[in-house]
């Protein structure tokens, strides 16, 4: 679920007497070849998979919590696998207890997702059911030289992120991810997220879910109609709605209570010919992960270091 974070610290001299005095990690900084002097800042470390960066102002830790809890217990680098409410509270705690953080930190970014396993390649459903979101077609819709398949959607605050996280690690299994990624400290203080400590109250990230699965209901997930007994006008109109450009120009030439009409058109279509079965399953199984992530026993790190 926490995935990547961003942990500011800006009491920059608690961080770096906290780091010497324990060691924990090695500093190191830049030589400057010119002068041969030393540059004072930044300075830069690293927890297992966390970036530690101590600038001339303040200091950040920044890094995938997953991939840190599963390091700290043992395991690969990776983030496909699953991670608990409770193991994430676990390397939370982990990590302030390392770097001394306790109410001193703020979060300004925040990937939170799930991994779904699907009966299908998840390269085909981004490929040809993903269409847009709100009528609206992706950003980037990214193929990362054949290593991975990803559609996102920006908007002001945030980013909606569907990508194939079997084929990003060469997994048999079918497993599509879904994550919001917050860019905004006022988005994230929406959720009662302030400090690095609030990532571990239930209620936030319940928060988070809510907001997660209302970003996956407005996406236009349909089924393949090629093959559908239909009327041939229905299937115009299909043909029409499913093309990210109509929508674009019916917001240009025509006025809001028209593309609302045919908005309310489209949808009731694709409810008349079951075209929202693959989109349903999406749905089905985001809460159902969710359930299971919320309800796992609570396990100690195995602390490899």
């Amino acid at each position: 679920m926490i995935d990547n974070a961003k942990i500011w610290i800006p009491q920059k001299k608690h961080l770096q007497d906290h780091i010497n005095h324990t060691r924990v990690i090695d500093l190191s900084t830049k030589l400057d070849l010119s002068t041969g002097l030393i540059d004072a800042c930044p300075k830069r470390g690293k927890y297992f998979n966390m970036d530690v960066v101590l600038t001339c102002k303040s200091s950040f830790i920044r890094g995938s919590i997953h991939m840190l809890t599963n390091l700290l217990n043992g395991k690969e680098r990776k983030n496909f696998n699953d991670l608990c409410f409770s193991s994430s509270n676990e390397s939370i705690s982990h990590l302030i207890k390392v770097f001394g953080l306790n109410k001193k930190t703020y979060i300004t970014n925040l990937e939170f997702g799930l991994n779904i396993q699907l009966s299908k390649d998840p390269q085909e459903l981004i490929d040809y059911n993903l269409l847009m979101y709100d009528l609206d077609p992706p950003n980037a819709d990214e193929k990362f030289r054949g290593r991975g398949d990803m559609k996102v959607f920006h908007k002001t605050d945030y980013l909606l992120k569907i990508y194939n996280k079997s084929k990003q690690y060469r997994l048999q299994n079918h497993i599509l991810r879904v994550e919001i990624k917050i860019i905004s400290k006022r988005k994230l203080q929406k959720f009662g997220i302030n400090r690095l400590e609030d990532l571990q109250k239930e209620d936030v990230i319940r928060k988070l879910y809510a907001f997660l699965m209302g970003e996956i209901q407005k996406l236009i997930v349909i089924d393949d109609f090629s093959e559908v007994d239909m009327t041939q006008e229905d299937q115009n109109e299909l043909n029409l709605y499913t093309n990210p450009n109509y929508w674009k120009k019916l917001s240009r030439d025509r006025s809001y209570k028209v593309k609302t009409n045919r908005k309310a058109r489209f949808k009731a279509l694709i409810t008349k010919y079951h075209l929202n079965s693959i989109h349903n399953d999406i749905l089905t199984k985001v809460s159902e992960k969710f359930s299971q992530m919320m309800d796992c026993p609570q396990q100690s790190l195995k602390m490899v270091a």
